[in-house]
């Protein structure tokens, strides 16, 4: 919450100087290039994990279904159910039964 409060700060701030800048020197490029330096600014304020954002841990639900199956627990469980049954009773076919 903090890292995204201060992102925003730090843009609209740089976004507001470069605009004014640019309009009082008549500069496109001048307001383009303080607003890239905000944006680098806010990049190292908030990207890295900095000790600060750290204060407090979230706390996660547990998932209320229970742990999930990975993928191949599922990709044998619906081989089971469906390709093996299916095959059991074709080969069951071919023997007679």
């Amino acid at each position: 919450h903090l890292a995204s409060r201060l992102y925003r700060i730090i843009i609209a701030s740089f976004g507001l100087i470069g605009f004014l800048l640019g309009w009082m020197f008549n500069s496109l490029s001048l307001s383009l290039i303080i607003l890239g330096v905000g944006v680098v600014v806010s990049v190292i304020a908030v990207v890295p994990d900095w000790p600060m954002y750290n204060r407090q841990d979230l706390k996660w639900q547990p998932d209320p279904k229970g742990p999930r199956p990975t993928m191949y627990q599922t990709v044998v469980s619906y081989y089971d159910k469906y390709i093996g049954t299916y095959l059991a009773k074709v080969r069951g076919k071919d023997k007679g039964e």
